[in-house]
């Protein structure tokens, strides 16, 4: 985290990322973020308004760099919605909270049993 004070804005051109931990912490720091489409919480990036989503070419990438270093409000109105957007999304307290809802809604409808294939 320390690496992040000083930082202006957290990038990741991943051609992959399963999750994408890191993006998350910059974001717990307040930075906004420019990430790929393959990082798999992109959606989530884009729907919260905490960064950009770009394709995985130099072109976007340039493009986004550009506009987010020679606009700083835009950064700064992202910047104010990553770190609730992590609080309210990630959590330690609200996941509890999701597992403690997702496992009483189970108590009261539980999965239907499936039939079991032969094992030969």
């Amino acid at each position: 985290v320390d690496a992040l004070v000083d930082a202006t804005l957290f990038v990741l051109p991943s051609y992959h990322e399963n999750f994408g931990i890191a993006v998350v912490e910059a974001l717990a720091a307040g930075l906004p973020v420019i990430i790929t489409d393959q990082v798999n919480i992109h959606k989530e990036i884009a729907a919260a308004g905490v960064g950009a989503v770009i394709p995985t070419e130099i072109e976007p990438l340039k493009n986004e760099l550009t506009r987010w270093m020679q606009n700083p409000e835009l950064r700064a109105s992202s910047a104010a919605r990553a770190r609730p957007f992590v609080i309210a999304h990630y959590d330690w307290k609200t996941i509890a909270i999701r597992w403690q809802q997702h496992y009483a809604a189970l108590l009261h409808n539980p999965p239907r049993a499936t039939p079991q294939s032969p094992v030969n």
